[in-house]
């Protein structure tokens, strides 16, 4: 946070990616409301509820995910040399099933 030295407010300021950037500018402009004013409006909620205003988290669907990526990371697997030890390991998973 740096301050102004025209101003006594403190200016903020933040990189984000130019699609949530775009996509965020027309939801503002529906709203009537710059970026200025929704940065403004976001500080706000953090002080009135001491906390941010929102929930932060990972989305069941995305957590899901990531609990599937991590049991799939522990399955044993074994890369095939050619198409003959590929089918050969098949026919053994078969016959372990049994």
């Amino acid at each position: 946070m740096a301050a102004n030295a025209n101003n006594s407010k403190p200016k903020v300021q933040s990189n984000i990616d130019s699609e949530t950037y775009e996509e965020a500018s027309a939801i503002l402009k529906e709203l009537g409301i710059n970026h200025a004013t929704a940065i403004s409006m976001f500080y706000h909620q953090i002080v009135n509820q001491g906390k941010l205003p929102f929930d932060v988290g990972v989305s069941k669907e995305r957590l899901a995910d990531i609990r599937l990526g991590a049991a799939i990371k522990t399955i044993p697997s074994k890369r095939a040399k050619s198409k003959a030890e590929l089918m050969e390991w098949l026919e053994n998973a078969d016959k372990e099933d049994e």
